[in-house]
């Protein structure tokens, strides 16, 4: 009985988990080094002068690392069901603007589009990317 409760729950990959969260902080770090973690002020000679906070790079690091590992650990690699929450007239609307945002072009008849008004889903085929 209770093997079947542990086979039915599902697994947490923490390797994986430690992975995703360790790409995130360093593409945090990338991306927040020169933003954060250097400061440019006006020396007392009237200079210009660079002055590095590293204390505040490694906090929006850590909060990166962190959030990545609990979404990882929490929703188990699955993706954000926020489907749901979005209202059916945004849909339409999503919908009937898709073709004014990504137009389709006639010129390759292999290319195929399907939009659906109910769930504002376009998707176009991969053989109209594909090389002739």
């Amino acid at each position: 009985m209770a093997d079947e409760a542990q086979a039915s729950r599902p697994t947490i990959d923490l390797t994986a988990a430690l992975k995703h969260a360790g790409l995130a902080a360093a593409v945090a770090f990338g991306l927040f080094s020169l933003l954060i973690g250097i400061r440019t002020e006006t020396g007392p000679t009237g200079a210009l002068v660079l002055d590095g906070r590293v204390g505040v790079l490694a906090i929006f690091v850590g909060v990166a690392f962190i959030g990545v590992f609990a979404r990882e650990v929490l929703l188990r690699g699955e993706p954000l069901g926020i489907a749901r929450y979005v209202p059916a007239s945004m849909k339409v609307l999503a919908a009937r603007s898709a073709p004014f945002a990504a137009p389709h072009s006639s010129a390759s008849p292999s290319s195929s589009r399907s939009c659906s008004t109910r769930t504002a889903i376009c998707s176009i085929s991969a053989s109209r990317f594909s090389p002739m």
